[in-house]
Parts: structure tokens; C-alpha cells; sequence
């Protein structure tokens, strides 16, 4: 049965289709470059339409006069209370974010750190999300399943694989990753055969945007570190001078000062 052969405008099918296929005479058939156009469109609208979101979206982070101030994995009942003592910033929500966390932190005039999911994404609430969390402590030897000990850091390159599909989803937000001691103290055996390996750190700020650390010297077991807060200064001074180095640039730094009843972030710049 013949076809047109035009590429330049919608053809229909011959008039010599059987009866039961009479319907489809009426059906234009588009050339295949047709569909490619099409596709080309609503692909660079998706594109645009998330390069605005980021333009519309403006973040406290960007304002240089913001301060987080933070909580770690606490519960937002509490937001209020939080929020009295002087606590801007929810960092990590646990088993979360639920509709009730992100709904908590809203009422109350809170932002959040938190896990990048499909709910989280979707959220009407999630303007109180200003980074994404990316896993806690990878620099650290990590547990084995069923409780057989610990085995070795995540490695820096599967951070950053990590960081990148965060990104993926999600170009308009920062990511968040917090390290372990290691940051300030080399003597940190909790880093398994990569202790006293501090050039492991500017690769693990390839995967994220904002870096932190922690380190509790007011409350430490160790007489090295133990009542020596300038162990704190020293893991913000090199988390700034790697974020400035060749292979990290720019990067923010945050510093978690601990107790024993939980723990308080507060942010600065890298540079």
C-alpha cells in the first residue's frame, strides 16, 4: 500500500486500508524528526524550568549575614524551644523528613539539613530544606553488617559519585557531608588503615559543598585531646586551607563543638 513520502508535513495512511482500520485514514502520521523536535522541547523547558526554580529560590545560605546554628538529629517538637535558644538550623531529621518534621520546622520558623528523597523533593514544606545530607562520618572505619566489627572509610570517589546524583536530582540546593575527627586530629585510630592519612580529606570534599567536622575536646577520653579546644580551631583552619587548595575550592566549612547531651553546629565560610 502506498505511503507518502513527504518529511515536511503530516501524511495520512492510503484509502486503501481494510474497513476495520477505517478510523486510522483520518490519523496523521508524523515523520520521525517530528517526535525528536518534540522531545528537544519539553526536554529544554524541564531545563529551564529548573534553572528557575534556583533563580526564584533564595536561599539564607547565600546571605553572608546568616549563621547556622545548629542541632543535631533532634526531634522538631521541639523546634520551638530550639528556636528560643537560638537555633536556626535542624541538622540531619531522623527517619525522616516526614510531613510532620518538615511541617514542625515550618511552624516554627526553622531550616533544615536532611535526606534527599522523593517525598522530601516533592514536599510543599521543603523550602525549610536549605542543604541536603549527604552520609555522616564516611572518613570513619565503617561497621560491618551483623556486628563484625568495622572495616575501612568509604572511599573518597564513591562520596563523590554519591554527591553527584544528589546534585542530579537537585542542582539548586548544596550538600552537605560531615566528617569524623580525623579532620583535626591525626592521631584518630578510628579511621582504620587510613588514619593518619589527612590527605584523604580535599578528595572527600570533592562530593560536597558544605564540610563539617566533629570533635568533642570538652568531654574527650583521650589525655590528647581532652580539654584542648583548640583542637576545634585546628579542624576549621585545615578544612579551610584544603576547601582553598587545588582540588576542592570553595567549599563552606561548619564545626560541631559537642557535649554529652547533644551536639551545636555553627557555619562559616571556607574562604
Amino acid at each position: 500500500m502506498p505511503l507518502s513520502t513527504s518529511t515536511t508535513s503530516p501524511t495520512r495512511l492510503s484509502n486503501q486500508l481494510s474497513p476495520l482500520n477505517a478510523e486510522s485514514r483520518n490519523r496523521p502520521v508524523y515523520p520521525r524528526h517530528f517526535f525528536v523536535a518534540v522531545a528537544f522541547v519539553l526536554i529544554f523547558w524541564q531545563i529551564a524550568s529548573v534553572a528557575a526554580d534556583a533563580q526564584q529560590r533564595r536561599s539564607p545560605l547565600d546571605d553572608p549575614a546568616f549563621f547556622p546554628i545548629g542541632v543535631w538529629m533532634q526531634n522538631p517538637h521541639s523546634a520551638a524551644r530550639y528556636k528560643a535558644a537560638g537555633i536556626n538550623t535542624y541538622v540531619g531529621l531522623w527517619d525522616g523528613p516526614t510531613v510532620e518534621q518538615l511541617a514542625g520546622l515550618k511552624k516554627a520558623g526553622l531550616l533544615a539539613v536532611a535526606g534527599q528523597s522523593d517525598f522530601a523533593l516533592a514536599s510543599p514544606d521543603n523550602d525549610v530544606i536549605v542543604a541536603w545530607m549527604h552520609r555522616d562520618e564516611p572518613d570513619n572505619a565503617q561497621p560491618r553488617p551483623l556486628n563484625l566489627g568495622y572495616g575501612q572509610p568509604v572511599p573518597p570517589d564513591q562520596i563523590v559519585a554519591d554527591y553527584e546524583r544528589i546534585k542530579q536530582r537537585d542542582p539548586t540546593r548544596p550538600v552537605f557531608v560531615n566528617f569524623g575527627q580525623g579532620v583535626a586530629w591525626d592521631g584518630w585510630h578510628g579511621r582504620g588503615r587510613r588514619s593518619n592519612h589527612p590527605e584523604d580529606y580535599p578528595l572527600y570534599m570533592k562530593g560536597a559543598d558544605i564540610v563539617s567536622f566533629d570533635i568533642y575536646p570538652a568531654v574527650h577520653w583521650s589525655p590528647d585531646v581532652a580539654g584542648k579546644l583548640e583542637f576545634v580551631a585546628r579542624g576549621v583552619e585545615r578544612l579551610r586551607g584544603w576547601a582553598s587548595s587545588e582540588w576542592s575550592p570553595g567549599r563552606s566549612c561548619w564545626s560541631a563543638p559537642g557535649s554529652r547531651s547533644g551536639r551545636r553546629r555553627a557555619g562559616q565560610p571556607c574562604s
